[in-house]
C-alpha cells in the first residue's frame, strides 16, 4: 500500500488516480491516515461483503419471534456444551 502526503496527492492527482487502479493509495494529512483510494470495482466488493448490525432496541417484535423461535441445526449440538455454565 502506497502512502502519500495529501500536498504529494494534490500536485500529483492524476498520476495517483491511475496508481489507484492497480494498488491502494492512502492519502496523508499532517502525517495521520486521512483518505484511502481503490479502484472502484474493488470498493463494490468490498460493500457487497460488508455486513451491519442492528442494537437489539432496534429490532421489531416479528424479528424477537423469529430468534425466540429459531433452531439450531442438530449437527451443531455438540456446542450445547458450551453453553453450559457449572
Amino acid at each position: 500500500m502506497l502512502k502519500v502526503s495529501s500536498k504529494e496527492f494534490q500536485r500529483k492527482v492524476g498520476e495517483f488516480l491511475e496508481r489507484a487502479l492497480k494498488e491502494t493509495i492512502t492519502i496523508t494529512h499532517y502525517g495521520r491516515d486521512r483518505l484511502v483510494l481503490i479502484d472502484a470495482a474493488e470498493y463494490t466488493e468490498l460493500r457487497k461483503c460488508s455486513r451491519f448490525a442492528l442494537n437489539a432496541t432496534e429490532l421489531y417484535e416479528t424479528d424477537i419471534r423469529q430468534v425466540e423461535n429459531s433452531e439450531m441445526s442438530h449437527e451443531h449440538n455438540h456446542l450445547n456444551s458450551e453453553l453450559k455454565t457449572d
